[in-house]
Protein backbone atom coordinates (compact mmCIF):
# COMPACT_ATOMS: atom_id res chain seq x y z
CA UNK A 1 0.00 0.00 0.00
CA UNK A 2 1.52 3.54 -0.55
CA UNK A 3 2.70 5.11 3.13
CA UNK A 4 0.22 6.77 4.90
CA UNK A 5 -0.03 10.04 6.35
CA UNK A 6 -0.06 10.68 10.28
CA UNK A 7 -2.19 13.32 11.44
CA UNK A 8 -3.03 14.68 14.81
CA UNK A 9 -6.95 14.45 13.62
CA UNK A 10 -10.01 14.38 16.08
CA UNK A 11 -11.76 11.55 15.11
CA UNK A 12 -15.27 13.83 15.34
CA UNK A 13 -16.11 12.04 18.29
CA UNK A 14 -18.02 14.20 17.15
CA UNK A 15 -20.15 12.31 18.98
CA UNK A 16 -20.70 15.66 20.63
CA UNK A 17 -20.37 14.80 24.19
CA UNK A 18 -22.99 16.31 26.66
CA UNK A 19 -24.57 15.96 29.65
CA UNK A 20 -27.73 16.42 28.85
CA UNK A 21 -30.38 14.22 27.17
CA UNK A 22 -30.24 15.85 23.59
CA UNK A 23 -33.77 15.78 21.07
CA UNK A 24 -31.44 16.34 17.78
CA UNK A 25 -31.94 15.42 15.35
CA UNK A 26 -34.74 13.04 5.25
CA UNK A 27 -38.22 11.46 -3.50
CA UNK A 28 -36.44 9.78 -5.30
CA UNK A 29 -36.09 11.35 -8.52
CA UNK A 30 -35.31 7.60 -10.12
CA UNK A 31 -32.64 8.03 -12.90
CA UNK A 32 -31.17 11.06 -14.98
CA UNK A 33 -32.14 10.24 -18.67
CA UNK A 34 -28.08 10.43 -19.10
CA UNK A 35 -28.55 7.30 -17.18
CA UNK A 36 -30.54 5.60 -18.96
CA UNK A 37 -29.36 6.72 -22.33
CA UNK A 38 -25.84 4.94 -20.50
CA UNK A 39 -27.87 1.26 -19.42
CA UNK A 40 -29.35 1.16 -23.09
CA UNK A 41 -25.49 1.06 -24.53
CA UNK A 42 -24.59 4.70 -24.37
CA UNK A 43 -21.20 4.50 -23.24
CA UNK A 44 -19.93 8.50 -23.92
CA UNK A 45 -19.86 11.24 -21.46
CA UNK A 46 -22.67 12.80 -20.24
CA UNK A 47 -21.29 16.67 -22.26
CA UNK A 48 -21.05 14.13 -24.96
CA UNK A 49 -24.77 12.66 -24.88
CA UNK A 50 -25.95 16.99 -24.64
CA UNK A 51 -24.47 17.52 -27.41
CA UNK A 52 -25.32 14.12 -29.29
CA UNK A 53 -29.38 14.68 -29.22
CA UNK A 54 -30.86 16.69 -32.15
CA UNK A 55 -34.16 18.65 -32.33
CA UNK A 56 -37.21 17.38 -34.80
CA UNK A 57 -36.08 18.88 -37.59
CA UNK A 58 -32.47 17.53 -37.33
CA UNK A 59 -30.85 20.64 -36.56
CA UNK A 60 -27.25 21.10 -34.91
CA UNK A 61 -26.86 20.90 -31.47
CA UNK A 62 -25.99 24.07 -31.56
CA UNK A 63 -29.55 25.49 -32.84
CA UNK A 64 -31.84 23.26 -31.25
CA UNK A 65 -33.72 24.32 -28.12
CA UNK A 66 -34.19 23.01 -24.84
CA UNK A 67 -37.38 22.27 -24.72
CA UNK A 68 -36.21 20.05 -28.23
CA UNK A 69 -33.74 17.84 -26.37
CA UNK A 70 -36.17 17.50 -23.68
CA UNK A 71 -38.12 16.07 -26.00
CA UNK A 72 -35.58 14.12 -27.27
CA UNK A 73 -34.80 13.04 -23.99
CA UNK A 74 -38.25 11.99 -23.14
CA UNK A 75 -38.53 9.89 -26.24
CA UNK A 76 -35.29 8.19 -25.06
CA UNK A 77 -36.80 7.14 -21.99
CA UNK A 78 -36.56 10.32 -19.31
CA UNK A 79 -39.53 10.46 -17.13
CA UNK A 80 -38.83 13.38 -14.90
CA UNK A 81 -40.80 16.52 -15.32
CA UNK A 82 -39.25 19.52 -17.82
CA UNK A 83 -38.70 21.37 -14.09
CA UNK A 84 -36.42 18.62 -12.92
CA UNK A 85 -34.70 18.68 -16.60
CA UNK A 86 -33.77 21.91 -16.38
CA UNK A 87 -32.38 21.67 -12.94
CA UNK A 88 -30.43 18.60 -13.81
CA UNK A 89 -28.46 19.63 -16.99
CA UNK A 90 -28.91 23.23 -17.52
CA UNK A 91 -26.62 24.22 -14.89
CA UNK A 92 -24.25 20.87 -14.61
CA UNK A 93 -21.01 23.30 -16.21
CA UNK A 94 -21.38 25.82 -13.37
CA UNK A 95 -23.49 24.35 -10.27
CA UNK A 96 -23.22 27.81 -8.83
CA UNK A 97 -26.29 27.57 -7.32
CA UNK A 98 -26.74 24.84 -4.71
CA UNK A 99 -29.88 25.24 -3.05
CA UNK A 100 -31.63 22.86 -5.08
CA UNK A 101 -28.77 20.15 -4.17
CA UNK A 102 -29.06 21.40 -0.29
CA UNK A 103 -32.84 21.51 -0.29
CA UNK A 104 -32.89 17.61 -1.14
CA UNK A 105 -29.57 16.48 1.12
CA UNK A 106 -31.38 18.27 3.86
CA UNK A 107 -33.89 15.31 3.25
CA UNK A 108 -31.57 12.59 3.42
CA UNK A 109 -29.48 13.23 6.81
CA UNK A 110 -30.77 12.79 10.14
CA UNK A 111 -29.90 13.94 13.69
CA UNK A 112 -28.54 11.35 16.06
CA UNK A 113 -28.73 11.29 19.85
CA UNK A 114 -27.51 8.24 21.41
CA UNK A 115 -27.51 7.51 25.97
CA UNK A 116 -25.18 5.79 27.02
CA UNK A 117 -25.06 4.55 31.27
CA UNK A 118 -21.59 4.12 32.86
CA UNK A 119 -21.27 2.75 36.23
CA UNK A 120 -19.41 4.97 39.02
CA UNK A 121 -20.03 7.37 41.75
CA UNK A 122 -22.06 10.09 42.23
CA UNK A 123 -19.59 12.32 39.58
CA UNK A 124 -18.17 9.67 37.63
CA UNK A 125 -21.19 7.44 36.85
CA UNK A 126 -24.88 7.79 35.44
CA UNK A 127 -26.49 8.50 32.27
CA UNK A 128 -24.75 10.63 29.09
CA UNK A 129 -25.46 11.05 25.68
CA UNK A 130 -23.62 12.33 22.51
CA UNK A 131 -24.57 13.42 19.22
CA UNK A 132 -23.79 12.52 15.45
CA UNK A 133 -25.74 12.74 11.90
CA UNK A 134 -26.55 10.02 9.81
CA UNK A 135 -27.81 9.34 5.99
CA UNK A 136 -31.11 7.51 4.69
CA UNK A 137 -29.77 4.99 2.47
CA UNK A 138 -32.80 2.59 2.25
CA UNK A 139 -36.26 4.07 2.96
CA UNK A 140 -39.86 2.11 2.77
CA UNK A 141 -41.62 5.13 3.02
CA UNK A 142 -45.16 3.09 3.49
CA UNK A 143 -44.03 0.76 6.12
CA UNK A 144 -41.87 3.29 8.06
CA UNK A 145 -39.04 1.50 7.51
CA UNK A 146 -35.15 2.52 7.06
CA UNK A 147 -31.63 1.69 7.05
CA UNK A 148 -29.07 4.94 8.50
CA UNK A 149 -25.48 4.62 7.53
CA UNK A 150 -23.73 6.45 10.28
CA UNK A 151 -19.97 6.40 11.73
CA UNK A 152 -19.35 3.77 14.44
CA UNK A 153 -17.81 5.92 16.58
CA UNK A 154 -21.17 7.82 16.80
CA UNK A 155 -22.60 5.03 18.30
CA UNK A 156 -19.77 3.88 20.48
CA UNK A 157 -18.04 4.34 23.72
CA UNK A 158 -15.21 2.84 25.73
CA UNK A 159 -16.58 4.03 29.14
CA UNK A 160 -20.77 2.00 27.93
CA UNK A 161 -21.70 -0.15 30.04
CA UNK A 162 -23.30 -2.32 27.22
CA UNK A 163 -20.85 -5.35 26.33
CA UNK A 164 -20.13 -3.98 22.91
CA UNK A 165 -19.96 -0.49 23.56
CA UNK A 166 -22.67 0.42 21.41
CA UNK A 167 -25.68 3.28 23.36
CA UNK A 168 -28.07 1.84 25.30
CA UNK A 169 -30.91 4.06 23.47
CA UNK A 170 -30.72 5.53 19.97
CA UNK A 171 -32.82 8.04 18.87
CA UNK A 172 -32.95 9.59 15.05
CA UNK A 173 -34.59 13.03 14.23
CA UNK A 174 -35.41 14.46 10.37
CA UNK A 175 -35.17 17.68 9.56
CA UNK A 176 -37.72 20.23 10.38
CA UNK A 177 -38.83 17.83 13.51
CA UNK A 178 -35.64 17.92 15.66
CA UNK A 179 -37.83 17.58 18.87
CA UNK A 180 -38.43 15.10 21.26
CA UNK A 181 -42.43 14.55 20.40
CA UNK A 182 -40.79 13.55 17.01
CA UNK A 183 -38.02 11.63 18.46
CA UNK A 184 -37.46 7.62 15.97
CA UNK A 185 -36.26 4.48 18.40
CA UNK A 186 -33.59 3.17 15.99
CA UNK A 187 -31.87 -0.05 16.54
CA UNK A 188 -28.10 -0.99 15.79
CA UNK A 189 -27.87 -3.42 13.21
CA UNK A 190 -24.05 -3.95 13.17
CA UNK A 191 -20.82 -1.88 12.37
CA UNK A 192 -16.60 -1.64 11.54
CA UNK A 193 -14.39 -0.04 14.07
CA UNK A 194 -12.21 -0.57 11.19
CA UNK A 195 -14.32 0.97 8.41
CA UNK A 196 -15.81 3.49 11.10
CA UNK A 197 -19.18 2.78 9.56
CA UNK A 198 -22.24 1.31 11.32
CA UNK A 199 -25.87 0.83 10.22
CA UNK A 200 -29.08 1.81 12.15
CA UNK A 201 -32.44 0.29 11.46
CA UNK A 202 -35.69 1.96 11.71
CA UNK A 203 -39.04 0.05 11.61
CA UNK A 204 -42.43 0.92 11.60
CA UNK A 205 -42.56 4.61 11.88
CA UNK A 206 -45.27 6.61 12.06
CA UNK A 207 -43.42 9.77 12.23
CA UNK A 208 -41.04 8.38 9.15
CA UNK A 209 -44.40 7.19 7.05
CA UNK A 210 -45.43 10.81 7.25
CA UNK A 211 -42.31 12.57 6.37
CA UNK A 212 -40.64 14.50 3.34
CA UNK A 213 -37.85 12.26 4.05
CA UNK A 214 -36.41 10.09 1.21
CA UNK A 215 -32.88 8.01 1.33
CA UNK A 216 -30.17 9.64 -0.45
CA UNK A 217 -29.21 8.98 -4.20
CA UNK A 218 -25.91 7.29 -3.81
CA UNK A 219 -22.87 9.06 -6.65
CA UNK A 220 -19.87 7.71 -7.60
CA UNK A 221 -17.15 8.73 -5.29
CA UNK A 222 -14.54 7.43 -7.57
CA UNK A 223 -15.56 9.93 -10.72
CA UNK A 224 -14.82 12.96 -8.55
CA UNK A 225 -12.92 16.04 -9.79
CA UNK A 226 -10.64 18.52 -7.34
CA UNK A 227 -12.14 21.47 -7.06
CA UNK A 228 -15.43 20.66 -7.50
CA UNK A 229 -18.66 21.72 -4.90
CA UNK A 230 -19.23 19.74 -1.99
CA UNK A 231 -21.88 20.41 0.57
CA UNK A 232 -21.71 18.63 4.19
CA UNK A 233 -25.09 18.05 5.85
CA UNK A 234 -24.60 17.37 9.57
CA UNK A 235 -25.56 17.92 13.09
CA UNK A 236 -22.89 20.11 14.07
CA UNK A 237 -22.40 20.83 18.28
CA UNK A 238 -25.85 18.86 18.50
CA UNK A 239 -27.75 22.32 17.07
CA UNK A 240 -30.03 20.56 14.20
CA UNK A 241 -29.05 19.68 10.91
CA UNK A 242 -27.48 22.22 8.85
CA UNK A 243 -25.59 22.75 5.79
CA UNK A 244 -21.27 23.89 4.75
CA UNK A 245 -20.61 24.65 1.06
CA UNK A 246 -16.92 23.71 -0.01
CA UNK A 247 -14.86 22.48 -2.51
CA UNK A 248 -13.41 18.88 -2.87
CA UNK A 249 -9.49 19.58 -1.89
CA UNK A 250 -8.18 15.57 -2.42
CA UNK A 251 -10.11 13.13 -4.13
CA UNK A 252 -8.77 9.63 -2.19
CA UNK A 253 -5.90 9.47 -0.11
CA UNK A 254 -4.95 7.79 3.20
CA UNK A 255 -4.45 8.35 6.34
CA UNK A 256 -3.98 6.72 10.04
CA UNK A 257 -5.56 7.84 12.89
CA UNK A 258 -7.12 6.16 15.83
CA UNK A 259 -10.14 3.81 15.90
CA UNK A 260 -13.27 5.20 17.63
CA UNK A 261 -11.82 2.71 20.68
CA UNK A 262 -9.15 5.76 21.20
CA UNK A 263 -6.37 3.09 20.90
CA UNK A 264 -6.23 0.78 17.82
CA UNK A 265 -4.34 2.76 15.07
CA UNK A 266 -6.05 2.68 11.97
CA UNK A 267 -5.33 3.58 7.99
CA UNK A 268 -8.54 5.02 6.29
CA UNK A 269 -9.03 5.91 2.68
CA UNK A 270 -10.68 9.51 2.65
CA UNK A 271 -11.79 12.25 0.29
CA UNK A 272 -10.57 15.42 1.66
CA UNK A 273 -12.04 18.88 2.03
CA UNK A 274 -12.31 22.04 3.30
CA UNK A 275 -16.16 22.22 3.93
CA UNK A 276 -16.67 23.51 7.60
CA UNK A 277 -16.94 20.08 9.47
CA UNK A 278 -17.60 20.31 13.56
CA UNK A 279 -18.89 18.43 16.23
CA UNK A 280 -21.63 16.67 15.45
CA UNK A 281 -21.07 16.02 11.77
CA UNK A 282 -19.78 12.94 12.04
CA UNK A 283 -21.79 10.07 9.98
CA UNK A 284 -23.59 13.01 7.77
CA UNK A 285 -23.46 13.29 4.10
CA UNK A 286 -21.22 14.59 2.06
CA UNK A 287 -23.14 15.68 -1.37
CA UNK A 288 -22.56 16.87 -4.83
CA UNK A 289 -24.00 20.15 -6.51
CA UNK A 290 -26.58 17.71 -8.04
CA UNK A 291 -27.52 16.34 -4.31
CA UNK A 292 -25.90 12.82 -4.60
CA UNK A 293 -24.12 11.45 -1.95
CA UNK A 294 -20.48 10.83 -2.31
CA UNK A 295 -19.49 9.88 1.43
CA UNK A 296 -19.80 9.58 5.01
CA UNK A 297 -18.70 12.57 6.83
CA UNK A 298 -15.50 11.39 9.58
CA UNK A 299 -13.30 13.37 10.68
CA UNK A 300 -11.34 16.64 10.87
CA UNK A 301 -7.65 17.76 11.66
CA UNK A 302 -7.75 19.64 14.82
CA UNK A 303 -4.41 21.28 15.09
CA UNK A 304 -2.94 25.04 16.06
CA UNK A 305 -2.56 26.57 13.03
CA UNK A 306 -4.46 24.15 10.66
CA UNK A 307 -7.77 24.83 9.25
CA UNK A 308 -10.62 23.39 7.26
CA UNK A 309 -8.82 19.94 6.50
CA UNK A 310 -11.84 17.29 7.06
CA UNK A 311 -12.32 13.75 5.93
CA UNK A 312 -14.89 11.42 4.65
CA UNK A 313 -15.33 8.35 3.60
CA UNK A 314 -15.78 7.52 0.12
CA UNK A 315 -19.74 5.97 -0.82
CA UNK A 316 -18.25 3.56 -2.77
CA UNK A 317 -16.41 2.02 0.21
CA UNK A 318 -19.34 2.94 3.10
CA UNK A 319 -21.94 1.59 0.97
CA UNK A 320 -20.44 -1.67 0.49
CA UNK A 321 -19.48 -2.29 3.99
CA UNK A 322 -23.21 -1.21 4.84
CA UNK A 323 -24.54 -3.16 2.43
CA UNK A 324 -22.49 -6.35 3.73
CA UNK A 325 -23.57 -5.34 7.72
CA UNK A 326 -27.13 -5.26 6.84
CA UNK A 327 -26.65 -8.56 5.21
CA UNK A 328 -25.00 -10.42 7.80
CA UNK A 329 -25.52 -8.23 10.94
CA UNK A 330 -21.30 -7.71 10.96
CA UNK A 331 -18.90 -7.18 8.46
CA UNK A 332 -17.21 -10.19 6.67
CA UNK A 333 -14.73 -9.63 4.19
CA UNK A 334 -13.83 -11.78 1.31
CA UNK A 335 -9.70 -11.92 0.96
CA UNK A 336 -7.36 -12.37 -1.31
CA UNK A 337 -4.33 -12.63 0.23
CA UNK A 338 -2.42 -10.09 -1.80
CA UNK A 339 -0.11 -6.98 -0.56
CA UNK A 340 0.28 -4.37 -3.21
CA UNK A 341 2.29 -1.38 -4.23
CA UNK A 342 2.22 1.68 -5.90
CA UNK A 343 5.24 1.84 -8.57
CA UNK A 344 4.34 5.28 -9.91
CA UNK A 345 2.13 8.05 -10.04
CA UNK A 346 1.02 11.08 -11.43
CA UNK A 347 -0.87 13.49 -12.86
CA UNK A 348 -2.68 13.30 -16.01
CA UNK A 349 -4.99 16.09 -17.51
CA UNK A 350 -8.00 14.89 -19.50
CA UNK A 351 -8.47 17.29 -22.09
CA UNK A 352 -12.01 15.95 -22.58
CA UNK A 353 -13.53 16.78 -19.48
CA UNK A 354 -11.09 19.41 -18.62
CA UNK A 355 -10.11 17.85 -15.32
CA UNK A 356 -6.59 16.89 -13.61
CA UNK A 357 -6.34 13.00 -12.25
CA UNK A 358 -3.40 10.94 -10.82
CA UNK A 359 -2.81 7.36 -12.15
CA UNK A 360 -0.70 4.72 -10.74
CA UNK A 361 1.20 2.03 -11.61
CA UNK A 362 -0.37 -0.85 -9.27
CA UNK A 363 2.23 -3.90 -8.55
CA UNK A 364 1.84 -6.93 -6.18
CA UNK A 365 4.34 -6.48 -3.40
CA UNK A 366 3.46 -10.28 -1.85
CA UNK A 367 1.35 -13.39 -1.88
CA UNK A 368 0.48 -14.45 1.37
CA UNK A 369 1.94 -18.38 1.36
CA UNK A 370 -1.51 -20.65 1.56
CA UNK A 371 -3.94 -17.96 0.49
CA UNK A 372 -6.32 -17.66 -2.45
CA UNK A 373 -3.91 -16.03 -4.67
CA UNK A 374 -1.16 -18.03 -4.11
CA UNK A 375 0.31 -19.62 -7.28
CA UNK A 376 -2.22 -17.85 -9.03
CA UNK A 377 -0.63 -13.71 -8.56
CA UNK A 378 2.66 -13.50 -7.83
CA UNK A 379 4.93 -11.08 -6.86
CA UNK A 380 5.76 -7.90 -9.53
CA UNK A 381 2.74 -8.48 -11.26
CA UNK A 382 1.78 -5.47 -12.57
CA UNK A 383 -2.09 -5.18 -12.47
CA UNK A 384 -3.69 -3.79 -15.55
CA UNK A 385 -7.64 -4.34 -15.02
CA UNK A 386 -10.48 -6.38 -12.86
CA UNK A 387 -13.99 -7.47 -12.86
CA UNK A 388 -16.31 -9.35 -10.94
CA UNK A 389 -18.08 -12.01 -12.01
CA UNK A 390 -19.29 -11.04 -16.15
CA UNK A 391 -18.88 -7.24 -15.19
CA UNK A 392 -16.94 -4.62 -16.82
CA UNK A 393 -13.25 -4.84 -17.08
CA UNK A 394 -11.99 -1.99 -14.84
CA UNK A 395 -8.59 -0.25 -15.45
CA UNK A 396 -6.58 -0.44 -12.64
CA UNK A 397 -5.00 3.41 -11.86
CA UNK A 398 -5.28 3.55 -8.36
CA UNK A 399 -4.83 0.97 -5.32
CA UNK A 400 -8.23 1.45 -4.23
CA UNK A 401 -9.09 0.40 -7.82
CA UNK A 402 -8.22 -3.26 -6.40
CA UNK A 403 -8.79 -3.15 -2.32
CA UNK A 404 -12.73 -1.41 -2.86
CA UNK A 405 -13.19 -4.10 -5.88
CA UNK A 406 -12.40 -7.26 -3.27
CA UNK A 407 -14.61 -5.09 -0.31
CA UNK A 408 -17.76 -5.68 -2.57
CA UNK A 409 -17.41 -9.64 -3.52
CA UNK A 410 -19.02 -12.06 -1.86
CA UNK A 411 -18.26 -16.24 -1.64
CA UNK A 412 -18.82 -17.31 -4.96
CA UNK A 413 -17.84 -14.59 -6.68
CA UNK A 414 -15.55 -14.54 -9.21
CA UNK A 415 -12.91 -12.02 -10.18
CA UNK A 416 -10.80 -11.67 -13.30
CA UNK A 417 -7.60 -9.66 -13.47
CA UNK A 418 -5.38 -8.67 -16.30
CA UNK A 419 -2.05 -8.18 -15.89
CA UNK A 420 1.95 -8.22 -16.83
CA UNK A 421 3.87 -11.20 -15.61
CA UNK A 422 7.22 -10.70 -17.25
CA UNK A 423 6.44 -7.70 -19.28
CA UNK A 424 3.66 -10.43 -20.98
CA UNK A 425 0.31 -9.67 -20.59
CA UNK A 426 -2.69 -12.57 -18.89
CA UNK A 427 -5.30 -12.55 -17.72
CA UNK A 428 -6.19 -14.94 -14.59
CA UNK A 429 -9.35 -16.15 -12.34
CA UNK A 430 -9.64 -16.35 -8.95
CA UNK A 431 -13.62 -17.77 -7.53
CA UNK A 432 -13.93 -16.45 -3.74
CA UNK A 433 -14.70 -19.65 -1.37
CA UNK A 434 -15.56 -19.50 2.35
CA UNK A 435 -12.14 -20.22 3.74
CA UNK A 436 -11.18 -16.54 2.14
CA UNK A 437 -14.05 -14.94 4.25
CA UNK A 438 -12.65 -13.27 7.27
CA UNK A 439 -14.88 -11.10 10.19
CA UNK A 440 -13.61 -7.47 10.18
CA UNK A 441 -14.02 -5.92 13.32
Amino acid sequence: MRNTKLFKIAILMIAFLTIFCLASCAINNGKSAYEIAVENGYNGTQSQWLNSLQGNNGADASKITIEEIYQEAQEKGYEGSFLDFLKEYLSFNTYEDTSYATNKALLNVVSISVTHKKSGSLFFGGTYSSAGSGVIYHLDKAAGNAYIITNYHVLYDTNSNTVDGIGETIKVFLYGMEYEDYAINASYVGGSMTYDIAVLKVEGSSVLQNSAAFAAVVGDSDNVAVGQTVLAVGNPEAEGLSVTKGILSVDSEYITMKGADNLTELEFRVMRVDTGINAGNSGGGLFDARGKLLGIVSAKVVDEGVEAMGYVIPSVVATRVADKIIDNGRLNKCMLGITITSIDSKAVFDTENQTTHIEETIKIQSVAQGSLAYSVLMADDILVSVKVNDGTMMPIKRTFNVVDTVLMCNVGDKIVFSLLRNGQAQEVEITFTAESLTQVN
